[in-house]
């Protein structure tokens, strides 16, 4: 990394968990991440969405249903390295456009992915099923 500029501004510390994973999301701003298999809808950028990173990814499984391309992050199809160094350098080198994506993407995390919102929603899935067998019964 050292030959693209990036080097002071990027870390790679793989799986970490518990109170180190929450101070990693606290401190960072992009959250660069380009699967090369499958992938569903990983909860790992919904967690940095929520601690307010942009997303950088490609669009695997969910993942271009839960990034907003432009909005909160960037899709980019493609396994080519520095194609994810220059939207990083963009970003890095836009600060204002950094700062709108990371505030979509936190808001659109709070609003859709938060445990108690996620919980309210299975709930009124569970009732509408209940309610609709209850109704069937009565035919």
């Amino acid at each position: 990394m050292g030959k693209n500029g990036l080097a002071p501004y990027t870390s790679i510390p793989g799986y970490v968990k518990g109170k180190e994973k929450e101070k990693l999301l606290k401190e960072s701003h992009i959250f660069l991440f380009p699967p090369e298999g499958h992938e569903g809808c990983p909860v790992s950028i919904m967690e940095a969405m929520g601690a307010g990173q942009a997303v950088v990814s490609t669009p695997r499984g969910a993942i271009p249903a839960v990034v907003d391309e432009g909005e909160s992050g960037f899709i980019r199809d493609s396994e080519d390295p520095y194609v994810f160094y220059e939207v990083v350098k963009k970003l890095l080198d836009d600060l204002e456009l950094l700062s709108r994506m990371q505030k979509a993407a936190q808001k659109k995390a709070e609003q859709n992915y938060e445990a108690s919102v996620v919980t309210r929603q299975l709930e009124n899935i569970y009732l509408q099923v209940i309610q609709e067998a209850g109704q069937d019964k009565r035919k």
